[in-house]
Formats: structure tokens, sequence, C-alpha cells
């Protein structure tokens, strides 16, 4: 009896073990953390980030959001400027953006994830209908909720 409690106790500390290294290792920081934040610009922001805070220009139109649950969240650019037509970052977060607000300078602070992770082709095919290029290094960041 005690030999089965010691093999079940081991498998359960594996398997917990595994999800807090997998979070840590997937967010940066365990479960009920958030990660430390970098500051770092567009032009730096890759894969091998995790918590970033980053400053550019949100383009808000077309308003594109993703069901998530019972919340949508909205999905768009940052670039450097107005006139920037190639996509580096793609920003996934709850607010929603302003309709009256075409561009507007935001702040984000968020987790850097690979592109596959919330981007399909609808989204891609309505920003490059818009005349937009995304860059080989495209990244999603998830903005940390409050």
């Amino acid at each position: 009896m005690k030999r089965i409690f010691l093999a079940f106790s081991i498998v359960i500390l594996m398997f917990v073990g595994g999800w807090l290294g997998y979070s840590y290792w997937q967010r940066g920081a365990l479960p009920w953390n958030n990660p430390t934040l970098i500051d770092v610009t567009i032009e730096e922001v890759n894969i091998d980030h995790r918590g970033v805070r980053v400053t550019g220009i949100a383009i808000n139109k077309p308003t594109i959001y993703q069901m998530e649950g019972d919340e949508k969240k909205y999905i768009f650019p940052l670039t450097t400027t107005l006139t920037d037509k190639v996509i580096k970052i793609m920003v996934r977060r709850s607010a929603k953006p302003d309709r009256y607000t075409d561009k507007e300078t935001v702040t984000i602070e968020g987790i850097v994830y690979p592109p596959n992770r919330y981007m399909n082709f609808d989204i891609r095919n309505k920003w490059e209908a818009e005349g937009y290029i995304f860059d080989e290094n495209l990244v999603i960041i998830e903005e940390l909720e409050d």
C-alpha cells in the first residue's frame, strides 16, 4: 500500500513540476506571477524575449477581434511611424480600441509569443488587403491584464 501511495505521489509531483516548468519556460514566470518587463523598441523585439514594454503606433482600423470564451480579444499591429507598412509586432488585448481613432501612440506591456499561436490566415489577409507587409520575424505580444 505504501508503494502505491509513493508511486502515485511521485507521478503527481512530476506532473506538477512539468506544468510549472513549462509555464515558466513559456511565459518567463510562474503561472501566478507576471514576467519581469524589459524596455525594448519595435526593432529589438524578438521571439527570445518574454516580458516586454514597447511603445509604438497602434493601427486600429480595421478592427479585428478573436473570441476567447465569452471575451473578445482585439488584435492589431504596432508600427514605428504613421506611414510604416511593415508589421513586425501584432498586439492582442482585451481593451476595445476607440472607434473614432484610427491610429494612436500606445505603450504595451505583455508577453511575446510566436505568430502562429494567435494569428490565422484571415487576420493576415485582412491586413495585407490594407497594403501592409508582415516582417519575417513577426511576433505577437499579448498584453498583460492589470
